[in-house]
């Protein structure tokens, strides 16, 4: 019973501990060599970890008697004192041998710095003799201050143009909790929730934009920090001009078969806003169709494109084959899969055989791959000479 009186104390005073801070060897006072119990004071926490000025502070001891003790043991008074007694309490109760208590005490501090604290445990043992033991506990804490920032960016999420903001709490004090919102022309666009953010450390959120409407957008956190219930307000502006960084297209697509080998040739186009790097033309995964590593074609910057040969070999003749083309943009890696119509492309062998009709617009001409091929236009100029000089001469004649 002395045990759970001594549960229901704690529960009185506790708040709930969260880390604990780690003192130098444990400095008990020895009881008297006659006692029957063993008494020492273990781990004391202290919560927060990282304790500011003028906040409350949580200092948990434990007080355990060992399990080679005899007896049990009557702890009257737990103290904590600095300079002065900060708190204490009495007649915690009967600690039997191998179990322990815990006793929470609050205080606060007003100075930044480390402050060494004396955690005091009294009592008597089953024959009435007395005992002291001790052992300190070192606080350091910091100056309380608030420094909150945002910052915000276009950025490609999922594959879709979007919006990334990061919290930066620059200050001492955690961030509870709260939100980022995007505004709009005065209206909440979008919203993601904060929390948690220790002191030097972030948190980044991001945001879809298929809602968010290209112009000047306002990024706000609001937020409520350790402590204070008032929620407070950091924004920033960002010109949003979304473009779709992952839109890559396979364009003057031709083909060619040869038994169950099949040769895709064609440009890769960068239709997005933004350079894709590390690009690969490949089959996609499929245990009846391999391409031997596909083909790379390197970075292909946007609104730009590079020719790219794909040769597949498939276990039994198909009539489409899915191209996979991976890339990444920014650091985040895409990839898209178009399924490429190959049932026309059988032929007799030869350097043309087999070739399909392209399967999308003609390749961009200022790349020399379109307009008149060369021989024909060198016949006709050839024609047009010889012609020219059988006139000359029939007319000197």
């Amino acid at each position: 019973m002395a045990v759970v009186v001594a549960v229901l104390v704690v529960g009185s005073l506790a708040i709930t501990p969260v880390a604990a801070s780690q003192p130098p060897a444990q400095q008990n006072v020895s009881p008297p060599s006659d006692l029957n119990v063993s008494m020492t004071i273990g781990t004391i926490e202290v919560s927060p970890e990282n304790p500011t000025t003028n906040s409350q502070v949580t200092i948990t001891p434990t007080i355990r008697n060992a399990e080679s003790a005899t007896d049990s043991a009557q702890i009257t008074e737990v103290s904590v004192n600095g300079p002065s007694t900060l708190e204490s309490t009495d007649n915690i109760g009967r600690i039997g041998p191998g179990n322990s208590v815990t006793v929470p005490f609050s205080t606060a501090f007003e100075t930044a710095g480390q402050h060494r604290l004396t955690v005091y445990v009294r009592g008597t043992d089953a024959d009435g003799d007395s005992f002291v033991i001790q052992k300190p506990v070192y606080v350091t804490v910091k100056q309380r201050s608030t420094d909150v920032g945002v910052t915000a960016a276009a950025k490609s999420v999922n594959g879709s143009p979007g919006i990334s903001a990061t919290v930066t709490q620059y200050g001492s004090v955690e961030i509870d909790s709260g939100q980022v919102q995007v505004i709009a022309d005065d209206r909440v666009i979008t919203r993601a929730p904060i929390s948690n953010i220790a002191g030097g450390d972030a948190q980044t959120v991001t945001f879809d934009g298929s809602n968010i409407p290209p112009g000047t957008l306002t990024i706000r956190a609001q937020y409520t920090v350790d402590g204070e219930y008032q929620p407070r307000t950091t924004n920033t502006t960002l010109q949003y001009a979304p473009q779709n960084a992952a839109d890559m297209a396979l364009t003057g697509i031709e083909t060619m078969q040869r038994g169950t080998t099949y040769t895709i040739s064609g440009d890769v186009s960068n239709l997005g806003g933004a350079d894709a790097n590390a690009v690969l033309v490949d089959v996609a995964a499929n245990e009846s169709l391999s391409s031997n590593g596909g083909y790379f074609v390197g970075t292909v910057e946007r609104s730009e494109f590079a020719t790219f040969d794909l040769t597949v070999t498939a276990t039994t003749p198909v009539s489409a084959i899915p191209v996979r083309v991976n890339y990444s943009v920014n650091g985040e890696q895409f990839s898209q899969t178009t399924t490429v119509d190959v049932s026309d492309s059988a032929g007799a062998a030869g350097p043309n055989a087999g070739r399909s009709n392209p399967q999308s617009p003609p390749r961009n001409q200022s790349s020399g791959s379109g307009g008149l091929p060369l021989l024909e236009i060198g016949v006709g100029v050839g024609v047009l000479i010889v012609a020219a000089i059988g006139i000359y001469r029939w007319r000197n004649q």
